[in-house]
């Protein structure tokens, strides 16, 4: 998948700014890059909050057990059934709907912008296969649990 199927210009340059996207430059290949912080009891999945606005897949979509932490613009998915919700979604991006945006934004591009995201791929041929997750521990109990809890969300019961 070309990253021009993929990612408008703004959320891949957030996406690559604070790390979350990498890129190979011998291969013309990126990947998302995430962490998985866990302590004695728990983990969560770290996902900023754009990648999930451009996917079309609010708070609303995960459960009460996640947490979000505004300033850095991230939500923790939990890891019990919210991570298995994202990857559901990343599986199924992008959307026909997408795509067709993604046509006319970049129908108003420099030609520059144009072929860079086109010479460019996603690693592995999608989103989903192209995750590297990194865990990080946290200690007895992570900070993570002081996080706002995700109010939009609903519980798995």
């Amino acid at each position: 998948m070309k990253l021009i199927e993929c990612f408008d210009p703004v959320t891949f340059e957030f996406l690559n700014e604070k790390g979350y996207l990498k890129i190979n430059e011998e291969t013309n290949e990126c990947y998302l890059s995430l962490n998985l912080f866990y302590d004695k009891r728990h983990s969560w999945l770290e996902v900023p909050l754009l990648l999930l606005a451009m996917m079309k897949c609010p708070p609303e979509s995960f459960t009460k057990y996640c947490r979000i932490n505004k300033a850095k613009s991230a939500i923790y998915l939990d890891e019990d059934v919210d991570v298995g919700v994202f990857y559901e979604a990343l599986m199924e991006w992008p959307t026909s709907d997408h795509i067709k945006r993604l046509e006319e934004v970049y129908n108003d591009c420099a030609d520059e912008l144009v072929e860079y995201f086109d010479q460019h791929t996603v690693e592995n041929g999608s989103l989903f296969e192209s995750i590297h997750v990194k865990p990080k521990y946290c200690g007895e109990e992570s900070d993570i649990l002081q996080l706002k809890t995700n109010d939009r969300g609903s519980s798995i019961h």
